[in-house]
């Protein structure tokens, strides 16, 4: 997925913001909008933009699917693991190392 399709998704809950975090995770449809808005604002203070650049709003989004996903309530998404571990965790995990290989390379 291109970095472009992931804008920075702060601030307050509107239908923009709503649908483009449900288009890209469809399965947190059912979850609360005030929920979804949190995480997202949660994730957005972990990112910084001056590291992450054009992959801070994937970062952002994966962040905020992860930490949906492991939510008490959030057992409706997909775990990999039973150790509060889920696939957007690890494809965060991914993108941070990412990002952190492009900040620390040897010229």
């Amino acid at each position: 997925m291109s970095a472009l399709a992931f804008p920075l998704l702060i601030g307050t809950i509107s239908p923009v913001v709503a649908g483009t975090f449900r288009a890209l995770f469809p399965e947190f449809r059912t979850a609360d909008d005030t929920l979804v808005q949190s995480r997202l604002d949660q994730a957005a203070v972990q990112i910084d933009t001056d590291v992450w650049g054009d992959r801070a709003g994937e970062g952002q989004a994966y962040l905020a699917a992860h930490l949906l996903a492991t939510a008490p309530g959030g057992m409706f998404a997909r775990l990999a693991s039973e150790k509060g571990e889920s696939t957007y965790g690890a494809r965060y995990k991914e993108l941070a190392i990412i990002v952190a290989g492009l900040r620390f390379r040897v010229i």
